[in-house]
């Protein structure tokens, strides 16, 4: 089992903006319970944030977070699983939350959860932050991506087939905030080994 890295703070639940909102640590029963529950599959997580994928990352730390009116008490509305990799030499980490956080990408003020997990991120060391939301940005069909088969061609290079508009409104809202996308678009392009 992947070792639990907790915030140096004196409490790890903590509440956000006067919203009722709390953030904090919770146990992998807790996390598996809101991933089963109609409002956890309702936002479709996917296998990389359930709890036991930590076990198979040789190398990480794992910290289970879950936000919402008593996550102590598991009414969650939002959770992550969070890896962590210690930056050598130091006390610091890179955090990865692998298709993830489940949470409602929908929100109108996803700043209401995403800032106090940041926070929180910040508070166990991390220096830096990778999340993969969930809503799809864009789609291609196999008719369109089969002219691909060709040395130096690339997914960029063919019109999508569909843009999600949900998926599209959340990659303005984090540009917006800061956030910039890393890697290509896919392995062998320069980018990233798992697509975006």
């Amino acid at each position: 089992m992947s070792a639990l890295l907790v915030p140096s703070s004196s409490s790890p639940v903590r509440r956000a903006r006067n919203q009722g909102l709390a953030l904090g640590t919770i146990t992998p029963e807790t996390y598996r319970a809101f991933l089963a529950s109609p409002e956890g599959r309702a936002l479709g997580p996917g296998f990389l944030q359930c709890p036991s994928w930590a076990d198979v990352k040789q190398g990480w730390q794992s910290l289970l977070i879950g936000w919402g009116p008593d996550p102590e008490a598991g009414a969650l509305t939002g959770a992550a699983l969070v890896l962590l990799r210690q930056f050598p030499g130091t006390r610091k980490y890179f955090a990865y939350l692998p298709e993830g956080p489940v949470a409602d990408w929908g929100d109108p003020d996803v700043d209401a959860w995403l800032d106090p997990l940041l926070d929180h991120l910040r508070r166990a060391g991390a220096f830096a932050v990778r999340i993969g939301p969930s809503p799809a940005y864009r789609r291609w069909d196999a008719a369109r991506l089969k002219p691909l088969a060709g040395p130096g061609r690339r997914i960029g290079d063919v019109l999508a087939s569909e843009v999600d508009p949900l998926g599209s409104a959340v990659a303005d809202r984090l540009r917006v905030r800061g956030w910039r996308r890393c890697g290509g678009d896919g392995a062998g392009q320069g980018g990233d080994a798992q697509p975006r």
